[in-house]
């Protein structure tokens, strides 16, 4: 259980591109059921653990919400007439380095 076999994965594109490649590790089934039975214990608790600004993976809150509450924030900047910076971070792949 504490070794996996690392392999990639091409998702398209040209080979020799580094980001065109996805390392996939591969595990044994008992710590592939250990870990969603980790998981399945942690949904209960899950909204206590992780802060309120944050909606992706907490059961009962959706990602639209932080949409609602940016179009909230603008229109309520733009009433009082402040002066405000909007920045936009792309986190390419962010999930494929978890």
């Amino acid at each position: 259980m504490r070794k996996g076999v690392l392999i990639l994965l091409y998702k398209g594109g040209d080979r020799t591109e580094l980001g065109n490649w996805r390392p996939l590790t591969l595990l044994t089934t008992d710590c592939k059921v250990l870990a969603k039975v980790a998981t399945a214990c942690l949904r209960w608790v899950i909204g206590g653990l992780v802060s309120q600004d944050q909606t992706c993976g907490v059961p009962g809150c959706f990602c639209s919400w932080k949409l609602i509450l940016l179009r909230d924030v603008l229109d309520w900047v733009k009433e009082r007439n402040l002066p405000l910076a909007l920045v936009s971070i792309d986190q390419e792949k962010a999930f494929d380095r978890v």
